[in-house]
């Protein structure tokens, strides 16, 4: 329902510090998302502004707990991407809408759900049980 998109590119900027045993690596990034709203089933277009924070650790060091989220130094480069593109995508929200208001789809009057057809009544569906109503009540 959401992606990011390639133009302009994603900027980030982010601060590197030493930690015992490894970098914690913290700042933003921007970017903007094509996201299709989940009501209306249209496309729109908006920025996001993500704080990341993360610790690369080194592979030799000894951590305390296994279970700690962070990502394994390699080498004398850091590669960011992974933990760029795992923040990013938790930041986005599950289900979009494009606006407060959004109406829902409708393509014709007869398929707006969100208005009665004219000379229709409110209660446009009814009740689910009207035929059981009228087979156990003729005539109603």
């Amino acid at each position: 329902m959401s992606r990011l998109l390639a133009d302009p590119p994603l900027e980030a900027s982010l601060t590197l510090q030493a930690i015992s045993g490894g970098i914690l690596v913290r700042g933003t990034v921007d970017a903007m998302v094509r996201h299709t709203c989940h009501h209306c089933l249209e496309e729109f277009v908006e920025s996001e502004h993500v704080e990341v924070a993360a610790v690369f650790f080194s592979p030799s060091e000894e951590r305390q707990d296994a279970e700690d989220d962070g990502y394994a130094l390699e080498g004398d480069e850091l590669d960011l991407e992974q933990m760029v593109r795992d923040e990013m995508m938790l930041a986005l929200p599950m289900l979009t809408r494009c606006r407060a208001d959004c109406p829902g789809v409708v393509t014709t009057p007869e398929t707006d759900l969100n208005t009665a057809l004219p000379g229709e009544t409110e209660d446009r569906f009814g009740s689910p049980f009207d035929a059981l109503r009228d087979l156990l009540e003729p005539g109603t």
